[in-house]
């Protein structure tokens, strides 16, 4: 048996749409992401499911073409998702966009990764909560607040 590689997998949902913003959509996603890891051997990582995309970080064979494993985890979720949530179907007709991110990761990069897919809601906007437009954070230039000019 060969060694199994590391990789981590972004994907966004069709169109960007905020369709994961509440606790049983999100907690029924990652119950179907380890369902379907126990069934295909793979084994999850870790997994953090965003509003409006998912970071997910898979160990598992090298048999296994990344394309594969891509498949097989937006397929079957979308089809599961939609069974359960059937109203979500005729609003927004797909779950997952076309692409998505991979890259394998070494041992020495895989803490700072966890710590990093651990920190997404403070990383980025999580839409789930926000009332009306996103709030940038960082960035090079300050924020003009009240029509105020630099």
């Amino acid at each position: 048996m060969s060694e199994k590689v590391i990789y981590h997998y972004v994907f966004r949902t069709y169109k960007g749409r905020f369709i994961l913003i509440d606790k049983d959509s999100v907690d029924f996603l990652y119950t179907i992401f380890k369902e379907i890891c126990n069934q295909k051997g793979f084994e999850i990582l870790k997994c953090k499911i965003l509003a409006d995309h998912v970071h997910i970080l898979l160990k598992f064979e090298p048999r296994h073409q990344i394309e594969y494993v891509m498949r097989m985890l937006k397929g079957i979720s979308s089809r599961e998702f939609f069974k359960k949530f059937r109203t979500n179907r005729y609003e927004y007709r797909k779950l997952w966009g076309r692409s998505y991110f991979s890259e394998q990761i070494t041992e020495e990069k895989l803490p700072a990764l966890i710590n990093y897919i651990e920190n997404q809601e403070k990383n980025h906007i999580d839409k789930r909560y926000m009332g009306k437009e996103p709030i940038r954070r960082g960035g090079s230039g300050s924020a003009k607040t009240n029509g105020e000019n630099e």
